[in-house]
């Protein structure tokens, strides 16, 4: 009798957790998950526990604490293992896939997903299409832009066969969402410009007003693209208003970000200029050290008519990018990531050629080709390229060669340090789920 009222307690606690969590009190959710979990424990109640576990680590996922989440949905996973309930074991597998595809750890993210489908598959199509979907996006960010396509064809085709009305398009929004970037990853503008067009349409109809900035950014980066500055215009400004609305200032900065280089492909330096250090502004408020890096980068590509006070943006900006691949442990993950800073590097030494300031070229080269990985350079444990996001990398300034005289360089990796120290207590972290610096390259700005 005693352990039946404490079961009936437990799934007091758990609905009272499950109710919190749905309306986003999350400190409430996790007191009485964890009052479920002791109750259901002391019963021998596996399976119910195991959800408990579960649900406690979509909290962290919530709030960004991504190391505990996965922890957590590991200790999930293994307790259903063990009671064999397999269907939930894919979908924890899923779970785990989403955390590290927001660590940025892409491959351990198609490994948790690959292993997640076929058991979701067998008990729900609608979930395995859900499945397909973020293996679409994970493959977009590896470069496997048609296998992606591929995977979301399927899902669309499981949607229509399964759902109708609200349920059917907000799914068929989210295929046309992810395809749209898919297709401008391809460079297949018109068509990636009718799948986001139709994404934010669905949306709009039905109110789901959170969606639209992101997707109005996507589409003036499109416009931008595209040769159409006016649009392209228009929707930075639009999607900018709704992120103010939402206070997300380092996707304002992002706005900001766009226009100007806008305004910089225009010729129009005052204006791309002032829309530089607005971002600056805002990625500084946000500790988004990267992204600030690659503002000033831009900044400095403005000066590009007074060299030596475009050098007083680009070296700086160039040091904090490469400052990462110093502490990469593989020497393939090191050589990609100077392939995405190239341009950067190649534009700090013509500005210093430009300048005359021979000895800090000769510095800059000599830098360049300095030791990748710095001896002694202690890298946190556990950290390996292929399981480990680049916010969890160390960051390490280049080094400063002696070429024979006063160092020229030592001043510009000074000012680094300070772009660095924008992170805040660890200066390697970079914005939850942000994608690594050669996509913000690539789809927020340009590095020349």
């Amino acid at each position: 009798m005693k352990r039946d009222a404490g079961r009936r307690a437990a799934d007091e606690f758990l609905e009272r957790g499950n109710k919190a969590l749905v309306d986003g009190s999350l400190e409430c959710a996790e007191q009485a998950y964890g009052r479920a979990l002791d109750l259901y424990e002391s019963a021998g109640e596996r399976g119910r526990a195991a959800d408990v576990v579960c649900n406690l680590a979509t909290i962290c996922w919530k709030r960004n604490d991504l190391r505990e989440a996965d922890r957590l949905y590991n200790k999930a996973r293994d307790q259903y293992a063990a009671i064999g309930s397999y269907y939930a074991v894919a979908l924890v597998e899923q779970y785990l896939g989403n955390v590290a595809y927001s660590r940025n750890d892409l491959h351990r993210a198609r490994w948790h997903y690959y292993r997640a489908l076929p058991g979701i598959e067998e008990v729900d199509s609608i979930r395995a299409a859900d499945c397909r979907v973020n293996i679409a996006a994970l493959l977009t960010a590896l470069g496997q832009c048609g296998v992606a396509l591929r995977h979301l064809s399927v899902a669309e085709d499981s949607y229509r066969r399964q759902l109708s009305g609200d349920d059917l398009l907000v799914k068929l929004a989210e295929a046309d969402e992810n395809a749209g970037f898919v297709l401008k990853a391809l460079e297949r503008y018109p068509e990636a410009r009718v799948r986001l067009t139709r994404s934010r349409a669905t949306y709009e109809r039905l109110g789901m007003a959170v969606k639209l900035a992101p997707l109005d950014h996507n589409l003036a980066e499109l416009a931008r693209l595209s040769g159409r500055p006016v649009e392209a215009a228009e929707l930075y400004r639009r999607a900018m208003g709704n992120y103010l609305a939402t206070q997300r200032d380092h996707e304002i900065a992002d706005s900001l970000l766009g226009l100007g280089i806008m305004a910089l492909d225009e010729g129009d330096l005052s204006v791309a200029r002032r829309k530089f250090r607005a971002a600056a502004v805002l990625y500084r408020q946000t500790g988004q050290w990267l992204a600030l890096a690659q503002t000033f980068h831009n900044l400095g590509v403005s000066w590009r008519d007074d060299p030596k006070r475009a050098l007083s943006y680009v070296v700086p900006a160039w040091a904090v990018m490469r400052s990462m691949s110093w502490g990469l442990p593989e020497v393939a993950a090191r050589a990609e990531w100077r392939t995405a800073t190239e341009q950067a590097a190649r534009i700090a030494l013509e500005l210093a050629a430009a300048a005359g300031d021979s000895a800090l070229l000769a510095e800059l080269i000599e830098s360049m080709r300095g030791t990748t990985l710095r001896p002694g350079l202690e890298l946190p444990r556990g950290i390996t390229s292929l399981d480990s996001a680049a916010s969890e990398m160390p960051s390490v300034t280049p080094p400063t060669i002696d070429c024979g005289w006063p160092a020229r360089l030592s001043a510009y990796l000074e000012d680094a340090e300070e772009l660095r120290a924008v992170g805040g207590d660890s200066p390697r972290r970079l914005r939850n789920g942000s994608a690594a610096l050669g996509r913000l390259l690539t789809e927020h700005g340009r590095t020349g």
